[in-house]
This record gives C-alpha cells, sequence and structure tokens, in this order.
C-alpha cells in the first residue's frame, strides 16, 4: 500500500518544490547546523567510549577510587541505562519542546556528568556523572538526526545524516587515543570543556522549521526558512507554508497517536 501523502506534509512539499526551482540553495545556515550536530555527535562518543579508559586507570593501585567487580558492573550498566531512558523520552520531548531545546537538556546533562566525573573521588558521584552522560546520549541521539534532516535541502539530507554516525565514531577514537596519555580525571575534564563550546553553539542555532510550522508558529518558520534558503527562493518558502497551512485548515494533520496504529507502521512489523 501506498504511503499516505498526508502523513508527513512538510517534507514532501519541500522535495516536490525542488523540482521546481532548480537553484541551489546556500550551504552557510545548513553547515553550520551540521557543525554543531557533529559536535553533538563527538560528545556523545567521548562519553560513549570514556569506560574503555575509566575501568583499566580505577584497578591501579594508585587510583584515587578504589573499585571491584561489582562497582565496575555498575559503571558500565547505569551508563547503557540511562541511555536507554533517554531515547524512550526522546520522542516526548522532542514533539512538546522542539529539537533544539532537546538537544540542549542532552548537552547539558552530558557537561555537568563530565564535570562531577572530574572532580570526584566518590563512586557514588562517578556513577551519578555517568548516569547524566548515558541520559543525555540517549536523548540527542534522535534529536540531532530530526534536527539535521529538517533543516538540510532535501538532496543533502542522505549525506549529512550518515556523517552523524562517522563523527560518533570520531569521538570514541579521541577518548580511547587521550586515555594512553592522560588520566581518566583530565579527559573528563577535556570533555566537559568540549560540551560546554557545544552548549553554547547550540544555543545560537535555529530551531527546525517543520517542528516551528506544526506548532504553529508560522512566521518564526518563515524567518528560519528564509535564513536556510537565502535569497532567490522566497516563492519556495511561501510555497511551503502556504500548502502546510492548506492541510492545517482542512483537518488533514494526522493525530500523532494515531499514525501508531497505521498499516504503515505495522506492516514492516508484522512482515519481519
Amino acid at each position: 500500500m501506498d504511503n499516505d501523502p498526508r502523513e508527513d506534509p512538510v517534507p514532501q512539499c519541500e522535495t516536490l518544490l525542488v523540482s521546481e526551482n532548480n537553484k541551489s540553495r546556500p550551504l552557510h545556515g545548513q553547515a553550520i547546523v551540521a557543525l554543531m550536530v557533529y559536535l553533538t555527535a563527538v560528545c556523545n562518543g567521548l562519553s560513549s567510549g570514556h569506560s574503555a579508559i575509566l575501568l583499566p586507570q580505577l584497578r591501579e593501585n594508585s587510583s584515587s577510587i578504589q573499585v571491584n567487580e561489582d562497582t565496575e558492573s555498575w559503571i558500565v550498566s547505569v551508563y547503557i541505562g540511562a541511555t536507554s531512558l533517554g531515547c524512550l523520552l526522546s520522542g516526548i520531548v522532542l514533539h512538546a519542546w522542539g529539537r533544539k531545546r532537546t538537544v540542549q537538556i542532552s548537552v547539558a546533562c552530558n557537561c555537568i556528568g563530565w564535570i562531577l566525573i572530574s572532580v570526584t573521588n566518590y563512586v557514588s558521584v562517578l556513577l551519578v556523572g555517568r548516569t547524566l552522560g548515558g541520559f543525555g546520549k540517549g536523548l540527542s541521539t534522535p534529536a540531532v538526526t530530526f534536527h539535521l534532516e529538517e533543516v538540510s535541502d532535501p538532496r543533502m539530507r542522505g549525506t549529512l545524516s550518515a556523517c552523524i554516525l562517522l563523527m560518533y565514531s570520531v569521538g570514541i577514537m579521541i577518548i580511547s587515543m587521550l586515555g594512553t596519555d592522560v588520566s581518566w580525571k583530565i579527559s573528563a575534564g577535556l570533555g566537559a570543556g568540549l560540551t560546554l563550546l557545544n552548549l553554547l553553539g547550540y544555543s545560537m542555532l535555529v530551531e527546525s522549521p517543520v517542528w516551528l510550522i506544526r506548532n504553529n508558529h508560522i512566521d518564526q518558520a518563515q524567518k528560519v526558512y528564509s535564513w536556510l534558503w537565502g535569497s532567490g527562493h522566497e516563492l519556495q518558502v511561501n510555497n511551503v507554508l502556504g500548502q502546510f497551512s492548506l492541510h492545517e485548515n482542512n483537518g488533514e494533520t494526522p493525530n500523532q497517536i494515531d499514525q501508531i496504529f497505521t498499516l504503515r507502521v505495522w506492516k514492516p512489523i508484522l512482515n519481519k
């Protein structure tokens, strides 16, 4: 069965309008958003890979924190559990507060977690720091993907989105290299500094125009589209806004919960 074209009107409107005007959109706006998204992915990679250098150093006799097998298990498991919780909550937060604010919350959690890890000599505080880092990673991963895809040109979305996982792997590589030369506290301090830079940079970004339109912030969405697409694309901006408004006025925008029970969601699951 073909997908109902009413189910995601804004992205489909954008795709259709690309053929109406083949003039390339400017890259500076998309590049700025992509840079911050990739920095978030790098920070998530740093957080994920930190346990690989943390645990061996904690086992040393000279370590300021003495651990046993149970403690090591907790250090790893709280991070994984918090990541899962962040992923589960991300959809709710994304819908309610938007892509930008969700990433800001997640990066702030990650930054606070790094700070706690870098200054503590107590296992309990270390576990809290790891929990915050895992939660931030789980919350931000869907958010940055949505944010980047919804501000990028349809012809570039695949390439830009694919690089998110690449930059996540780069973050793991960086923290692993740091662990060979510096202590786990210093590497955590460096992680805190990088996530703070990420938080400041992300605060300067624009919100996703798709989320703005779906939450009736039409004027803000128009400003975001105008900044992203630049001059020469005013017709595309007006057409996207106009077509989405038409769907809204006709009552064709689907209920978010109802979409879960549509055939397009259940058919791939039932075929497995």
